[in-house]
């Protein structure tokens, strides 16, 4: 576990650098130059979560650097050959408007690391990278639909969600605990989670206080 981890963490430096160097090259695709993750952003993206699958979750507000870590995270899961990746939010159309077009796609197309971009009869986005890998982005629920969507049975080397502060139950999350099996990734499986302080969602801070997930938040001098 400990060479694996090592071997993770190596491969989150080396994503900075990449980042430092589009900076330093004018080439970085937001205003505001690339350093370096925050303590909090750093502790979450390094960490694959303890045995059995126990996720991680960001906690912070507004500008806390939720989405950031997100796509850290799953960037380096994609750096794994061949592994498969899926980002979800509640509703498909919001993760799409907001994470995968303003910052996720600007940041690939900067890196240069996709071979192409799929849009399916559903008008899903799947991302392809240039040594296999792929991130599908998904939502749990459909518009106007109570239950949340079927997974069917397919496998991912890591699962993401987005806001997940917006999930109001925390069932369609457990069912990603028998999804995180793709071969390719093992000894690198992670289900992890980003959200806002949880007003009104109880589950998150059940998971929280019961050690169910470990919790990196960024502080207010972070924001």
């Amino acid at each position: 576990m400990f060479f694996m981890n090592t071997i993770w963490i190596k491969a989150v430096n080396n994503l900075t650098e990449k980042f430092r160097e589009l900076s330093k090259e004018g080439k970085w695709p937001f205003p505001q130059p690339f350093e370096q993750l925050s303590d909090s952003q750093y502790k979450f993206v390094t960490d694959l979560g303890e045995e059995l699958l126990t996720p991680t979750g960001f906690q912070g507000s507004y500008g806390g650097g939720k989405t950031m870590s997100l796509v850290y995270k799953a960037l380096v899961s994609a750096s794994i050959p061949n592994n498969r990746i899926a980002i979800f939010r509640k509703f498909q159309k919001d993760l799409i408007e907001t994470t995968f077009e303003g910052t996720f796609q600007p940041i690939v197309e900067a890196t240069g690391q996709t071979r192409e971009i799929l849009i399916d009869k559903r008008n899903s986005p799947k991302t392809i990278f240039k040594n296999g890998s792929i991130i599908y982005w998904k939502g749990l629920y459909s518009v106007g639909k109570k239950e949340p969507s079927r997974l069917g049975s397919t496998q991912y080397g890591a699962i993401l969600v987005d806001e997940a502060q917006e999930i109001e139950e925390a069932t369609p999350v457990l069912a990603f605990l028998g999804r995180c099996r793709w071969p390719v990734a093992e000894g690198f499986y992670h289900i992890s989670l980003v959200y806002n302080p949880p007003m009104s969602t109880a589950w998150l801070q059940e998971w929280r206080e019961q050690r169910k997930m470990i919790v990196y938040e960024c502080p207010i001098e972070e924001n």
